[in-house]
């Protein structure tokens, strides 16, 4: 039996399912509503979800700029590290910077003088490597003209023959870059150092052309080195002297590179002035990153109208003036610190005025106050040499600051007897040559006034005609000296490192937490540790020293702790040995 299916009623014609449809869609309008609604909610609630990650990622973001690491740090990388690799080790100036590559480094060997015999043992010792303590240590070129340095470049030359070379200073670091570089040319010509002067000697033995220095093209070098278009009829040009205290130099620069160290607190120099006034100074420099002229200029504000602060004519030491008149004792001390001692401000006034020490030797030269550790050499005094022929010369040393100064006065003063003077094999002394091919002894004796022979360690006799003085410990660390610096350009590990005295009692210097940076600072730290030990710069002036003052019974002892090298890195690490 068939069906008739129809959703139109058969007698009203209605469209019931049409109309059924309708009713139920009206009938869903709220669940349909609802639903638009809630995925609408559904969007919001994703885009609040992104915009608070978007806002926690500014938070976080902007939270780094409250540290201070995000400024100091830095980021460097080189265009072609193939040829120059680049990294950072410390807080180098934001900026590009171009190097020209010169050569690629190279392994170095170094070897000592003979030995007597192949098979013998060597006595009992202590070896000691080192990278400081030479006494021709050549002054970098960017120290020179009061730190505006040398313009590298090309300078030309033309000897009295009327020869002409272009000599390359591109790559000069030193003072004796400029003079290898100079007389490695194919010119009749000799350059050397004089103080803080270049001199050029024609020795040609013509008189064709006058002697030329000048610079090429548009460069400055030969200028900057002191030679400002020089043209001389004579066989020697000197040029201007390029190695003088300006009021740009550096304080760390002083002394030959030890610089000075200033109190944190308390009065740095106390001035009792000849009217009976007294100055107290207190410097608020710091001696790593001041210049003179500020220190000269605090010195003056500290004594307005009584007192004049100056650098000397000779542009090598500081002076200061008494402006007052009276019958006190005008004289200089340090109540705090000993930058008096320092300067050598502690001095006796000459007219009203009192000058420091020589500050800063030749180009190529090492001051006498920095030797033997840093206790200097006095040389109010005279030395006689007999040469192996037995005649002699007594030579007056009293005017020298510098080991040149008594090289210079040793050779000239040699009227009478044939000797050379010059700097030891290792160049950390000095040796005295006999020249006369005599038979008998070399002799060097002290001659009155300061045993400047006893302190230059050539007193003797020898029949082989040379005496040498050995090494005379130039100082090159100081308190002053940064660590960097003392690692020679390395890192100290930040570490503990322990110490025990004789009586036992037992500190540990913690320098993770200390903002140590100069020597000073790791010699104040362990001073302060209240145990029976002192320490300081040692006597050869090449590290630290550690006295035991407990008087116990026990052996001082020092250790790193943990893994820690910094012990063993400053040198200081194990026991006591007197």
């Amino acid at each position: 039996m068939s069906r008739i299916q129809s959703s139109i009623g058969l007698i009203t014609g209605v469209p019931i399912e049409e109309t059924v449809n309708q009713l139920m869609k009206l009938n869903a309008l709220p669940r349909t509503r609802l639903a638009a609604r809630n995925d609408t909610l559904g969007k919001e609630q994703a885009a609040v979800t992104s915009l608070t990650t978007l806002v926690i990622g500014v938070q976080l973001t902007t939270d780094r700029l409250g540290q201070t690491s995000l400024f100091s740090g830095s980021k460097v990388s080189s265009s072609k590290p193939d040829l120059l690799a680049a990294r950072s080790t410390g807080t180098p100036a934001v900026g590009s910077y171009s190097f020209v590559p010169v050569r690629q480094a190279q392994s170095q060997q170094l070897t000592s003088s003979l030995y007597a015999s192949a098979d013998q043992k060597l006595s009992a010792g202590t070896v000691t490597i080192h990278a400081g303590g030479f006494l021709d240590q050549s002054a970098n070129l960017d120290q020179l003209n009061g730190g505006a340095g040398v313009s590298r470049g090309f300078i030309r030359i033309t000897d009295r023959s009327g020869r002409s070379q272009d000599i390359d200073l591109r790559y000069a670091q030193n003072a004796s870059d400029v003079v290898s570089s100079i007389n490695a040319s194919s010119l009749s010509v000799v350059a050397k150092i004089d103080d803080g002067r270049f001199v050029l000697t024609d020795v040609s033995g013509s008189t064709t052309s006058n002697l030329v220095i000048e610079d090429v093209g548009i460069g400055t070098t030969a200028r900057d080195l002191g030679f400002d278009n020089v043209s001389v009829a004579t066989n020697s040009a000197q040029g201007a002297n390029v190695h003088q205290l300006h009021r740009s130099t550096a304080l760390r620069n002083l002394r030959d590179g030890l610089g000075v160290e200033l109190p944190k607190t308390g009065a740095a120099l106390r001035l009792n002035l000849r009217d009976g006034s007294q100055v107290n100074f207190t410097s608020q420099l710091n001696g790593r990153q001041a210049n003179l002229g500020q220190l000269i200029d605090e010195i003056n504000a500290a004594g307005a109208g009584k007192l004049s602060a100056r650098i000397s004519s000779n542009g090598q030491s500081l002076e200061i003036e008494d402006l007052t008149t009276g019958l006190a004792t005008y004289s200089i001390s340090s109540p705090s610190g000993s930058l008096a001692d320092q300067l050598g401000l502690d001095a006796s006034p000459v007219a009203g005025v009192i000058t420091s020490d020589r500050l800063q030797s030749g180009l190529s030269d090492t001051l006498l106050s920095t030797l033997g550790g840093g206790s200097g050499v006095q040389t109010s005094g005279s030395v006689t040499i007999t040469d192996k022929l037995g005649q002699s010369d007594t030579i007056n040393l009293s005017s020298a600051k510098t080991l040149q100064d008594v090289i210079d006065l040793l050779n000239d003063g040699a009227n009478n007897a044939s000797f050379r003077v010059q700097l030891n094999r290792s160049k950390t002394g000095i040796e005295v040559v006999d020249t006369s091919g005599g038979g008998g002894s070399l002799q060097v004796q002290n001659a009155g006034g300061d045993e400047v022979a006893t302190a230059l360690n050539i007193v003797g006799t020898s029949a082989s005609g040379t005496i040498d003085s050995g090494t005379l410990n130039r100082q090159f660390v100081g308190r002053n000296t940064t660590i960097r610096d003392f690692m020679s350009g390395g890192s100290l590990a930040r570490t503990s490192i322990r110490f025990t005295d004789s009586a036992g009692r037992t500190s540990t210097l913690n320098l993770a937490t200390r903002t140590s940076e100069t020597m000073g600072d790791i010699v104040d730290g362990i001073n302060d540790l209240g145990l029976g030990i002192e320490a300081g710069i040692n006597q050869n002036g090449d590290g630290i020293m550690l006295v035991d003052t407990a008087g116990g019974q026990g052996t001082m002892t020092v250790a790193d702790v943990g893994g820690g090298a910094a012990a063993s890195q400053l040198r200081l690490a194990g026991t006591a040995t007197s």
